[in-house]
């Protein structure tokens, strides 16, 4: 269950680790999208992602291609972002 308190504590090696990924690796911008992402309560439009983020486009899209190389979310024919693993939102909301 997402809402038990060891949930977090088993899975945060894995999203500890995707957060320092982003953080700590080229290009910028990574973890504003991550952040900006987690903030809505599903799929987004890139470019909604790079407004909300206040990046411009070609920054926004290097950091976007680099969390879709790494698996972190994927983007659908219709321009849609999202996260591969849903629980990754939860887990930003709650700790980052």
């Amino acid at each position: 269950m997402v809402s038990a308190p060891d949930f977090y504590e088993e899975g945060s090696h894995y999203f500890k680790g995707v957060w320092g990924q982003a953080e700590q690796s080229g290009p910028p911008g990574q973890t504003t999208l991550l952040r900006r992402l987690a903030e809505t309560d599903g799929p987004a439009s890139a470019a909604d992602l790079f407004r909300a983020a206040q990046l411009p486009a070609a920054t926004g899209e290097a950091a976007l291609k680099t969390l879709e190389q790494h698996d972190v979310v994927a983007t659908a024919q219709d321009d849609q972002v999202d996260f591969t693993v849903p629980l990754m939102r939860h887990w930003l909301r709650r700790y980052k």
